[in-house]
């Protein structure tokens, strides 16, 4: 089951998973909710996961409204406290231990000196990428558009460190689909390092690439070949696998 979820699309999973909340099963109900617990984070739209706090925190097995304390608080972490909305109908002692969860995951301020970004000393480019690393896992909903020219320009940075915590930042950033951050993430794998190669196709697959020009099949560097043929792999990209196989048969 967990393989399969790894393979689905989250938005078309957690429908299914909430349906399954349902189920007369309480084993059936209290396993969809762990699934939704795992998925959340990649999820686009909560308005159906938060509608059915109410249902989970009401159910009268009590295994499946511990899960739901844990649901909740994932969602706090991406919603903050937009979920409360949907906590209304609980009871005064769920709401109780609910918000001391809350309390715990309180975001911290952190101020992000933003023209270090492009510092030309490497450390202090290092020391700013770390706060704002901090800031985007404590408010996965921060505006992240006005940055976006310093991230890219940092995904050049000379110095692997910066790159790698990069690659890090890219992957808190939601719904990201930026062809010109897919093409220099690819055009990077040439790299030598393992860990920058396998960095580059964690952050890749977590930006749910869904699509590789074919310009890059044509590169010269057999070390962007190999490890896009790799990458094709990890996402199952069925239709550039056959594109492979066909180049192969034709020679």
């Amino acid at each position: 089951m967990f393989k399969l979820i790894t393979n689905v699309n989250p938005d078309e999973m957690s429908i299914v998973l909430c349906e399954y909340v349902k189920h007369t099963s309480p084993k059936i109900a209290c396993a969809a909710v762990q699934y939704l617990i795992i998925i959340v984070e990649n999820v686009k739209d909560h308005t159906h996961i938060c509608n059915l706090l109410g249902t989970i925190f009401n159910h009268s097995d009590c295994a499946i409204r511990q899960e739901g304390y844990k649901l909740t608080a994932e969602l706090y972490k991406i919603k903050g406290n937009a979920i409360k909305q949907y906590l209304i109908y609980l009871k005064p002692i769920q709401l109780k231990e609910l918000e001391e969860m809350f309390v715990k995951d309180e975001v911290v301020e952190i101020n992000v000196n933003y023209e270090n970004i492009n510092c030309e000393k490497w450390n202090i480019r290092l020391e700013a990428l770390k706060d704002l690393h901090k800031l985007l896992q404590t408010n996965k909903e921060y505006t992240h558009d006005l940055l976006m020219p310093s991230i890219i320009e940092r995904l050049n940075d000379p110095n692997n460190q910066v790159f790698l915590l990069t690659c890090d930042i890219l992957q808190l950033l939601p719904n990201l689909n930026n062809s010109k951050i897919y093409n220099l993430l690819i055009d990077k794998l040439k790299d030598k390092k393992v860990q920058i190669t396998d960095k580059i196709k964690e952050t890749l697959i977590k930006l749910n690439l869904n699509t590789i020009q074919n310009v890059y099949w044509k590169s010269k560097s057999p070390e962007i070949k190999y490890h896009l043929i790799d990458l094709c792999i990890k996402l199952e990209f069925k239709t550039n696998i056959k594109k492979i196989i066909n180049r192969f048969n034709e020679r």
